[in-house]
């Protein structure tokens, strides 16, 4: 946590006790800290109607999110994602309010389609334990059960849920759309 905030160098950081005694005084000491359990939230005297973002500045161009990746090749990496990409990368994805499976873990920055896609169309997330992340035999009951409709996997992940759902010949009449991308 502390790289991360030394490397995006946040002018305000939102933070509980936890967090703030996790990342200690030195780590914060340039950031105004805002204690989530004790501060009036600035934002409450706002009005409750979203501000106009011509007025304020703002363009497609600026970020919608910053999203720090799980450091699986030594030290995470920020991933910048604009407004006009977002909604770019959201526009090829079906429009309907589908039940979407969060397969990705919220430190890879696929988990922000998922999440996106479901805000956007007023769809439904349904989150998955890791256990049945990781077992794809578990995985593929979950989907039936959970009667999911729309699934984003990696290529990877894909091949090897087909391979299970394929040996178990499960039905999975409520999926309607499947994603992937990672690799060829």
């Amino acid at each position: 946590m502390r790289q991360i905030v030394g490397d995006a160098e946040p002018k305000l950081l939102l933070c509980d006790v936890a967090g703030r005694t996790a990342l200690g005084a030195e780590a914060v000491a340039d950031v105004t800290v805002v204690d989530l359990e004790t501060a009036t939230p600035t934002w409450g005297e706002r009005p409750p109607s979203n501000p106009d973002p011509g007025a304020l500045g703002l363009s497609s161009r600026h970020l919608a999110y910053v999203i720090y990746t799980s450091g699986s090749t030594g030290i995470p990496k920020g991933v910048e994602m604009s407004h006009g990409a977002l909604v770019n990368s959201l526009a090829g994805i079906g429009t309907s309010k589908l039940r979407t499976l969060q397969f990705a873990t919220l430190n890879f920055d696929v988990s922000c389609q998922e999440l996106f896609i479901c805000w956007k169309d007023g769809g439904v997330l349904v989150l998955v334990r890791e256990e049945t992340r990781r077992h794809f035999s578990d995985l593929l009951e979950f989907i039936e059960r959970e009667a999911i409709e729309r699934l984003f996997l990696p290529f990877v992940a894909l091949n090897h849920f087909a391979e299970v759902w394929s040996a178990q010949r499960v039905q999975l009449p409520s999926l309607r759309e499947l994603y992937t991308a990672g690799e060829r």
